[in-house]
């Protein structure tokens, strides 16, 4: 079994709020993104996204309303990421201004997830090409 989720790593409150906020900086970069692509695709559906058919049915004709569901899709895709940075870049400067407020050479021991949580090692985020293996 591995020790991993046992081990501790030492850092400042410092260098966790700098982490903090560089994560609320990203996560609201990203919200401001998917609100442009949310109101791209808004737009699109409201030029050309909604189409009516109409069938014949006893007695005249029955109108349906049609969206494409492609957009239908990245709407709903931009809203929900959209929603998801705003929060993570709130939470992210809450952090940051709470670990900010104790600079006083205030060391706390981290596990592994927090150090990820934080990305206080760096690595690939989700939007980013991979690097590839050399």
């Amino acid at each position: 079994m591995a020790k991993r989720k046992e081990h501790l790593f030492q850092f400042t409150a410092e260098a966790i709020a700098k982490a903090a906020a560089s994560e609320a900086a990203y996560h609201s970069k990203r919200a401001t993104w998917w609100d442009a692509e949310f109101n791209k695709a808004a737009e699109e559906a409201k030029v050309k996204g909604v189409e009516i058919r109409h069938y014949p049915v006893t007695g005249g004709n029955r109108a349906q309303v049609v969206i494409d569901a492609t957009l239908q899709q990245r709407i709903e895709e931009a809203a929900r990421k959209r929603t998801e940075h705003q929060q993570k870049a709130e939470r992210f400067t809450i952090e940051s201004a709470s670990y900010g407020s104790q600079l006083e050479k205030t060391v706390y021991a981290l596990d592994g997830e927090d150090v990820m949580y934080f990305r206080l090692a760096g690595g690939q985020r989700e939007d980013e090409a991979p690097t590839p293996f050399v």
